[in-house]
């Protein structure tokens, strides 16, 4: 094994994570070599001081001051480039203007009938079947239709197929 390798190794290897065989060579190669030797036992050492360092926990609002201080130093950041500040005021009153354009319509179509239609809900049959409007001009004219045996058994036919 070379040195090379051994160093990228040799943290995984004192954690125990590294596989036998690999293990084997690096513990093999850092007892033949004075120099991965010399970095095995720095690294032994700097395992052993972060141990003895005081486990420290953030406070509980530390997480949202620091986004905070992060969108803050952002904002100034693109102040300082000459960019300006997105600005969303507007948003507001476009939807209140919406919304009202909206209810406003609602209303005016609750209130007010237009011309021609029927006021009773048996004539507004014809709006329930959807289906028959798209055939309008057959249905209004049944009389030019000649063979009506024809069409029952299209019609048995076609209830069939759903």
């Amino acid at each position: 094994m070379k040195c090379r390798q051994c160093k990228k190794d040799l943290s995984v290897w004192l954690d125990g994570e590294l596989p036998e065989p690999t293990a084997a060579e690096v513990q093999a190669h850092v007892e033949s070599c004075p120099r991965c030797a010399a970095a095995r036992d720095q690294l032994l050492v700097l395992s052993e001081t972060m141990e003895q360092l005081p486990q420290l926990q953030a406070s509980a609002g530390f997480d949202a001051a620091f986004r905070k201080k992060l969108q803050d130093a952002r904002r100034r950041e693109r102040l300082a480039a000459g960019q300006e500040p997105r600005r969303r005021f507007w948003r507001l009153p476009v939807l209140v203007g919406a919304a009202a354009t909206v209810c406003g319509a609602a209303v005016v179509l609750l209130l007010v009938r237009a011309p021609g239609l029927p006021a009773d809900p048996s004539a507004m049959e014809l709006a329930n079947h959807l289906e028959l409007l798209q055939n309008y001009d057959v249905i209004s004219n049944l009389d030019a239709l000649e063979n009506f045996e024809l069409v029952e058994q299209l019609d048995r036919l076609t209830e069939g197929d759903r």
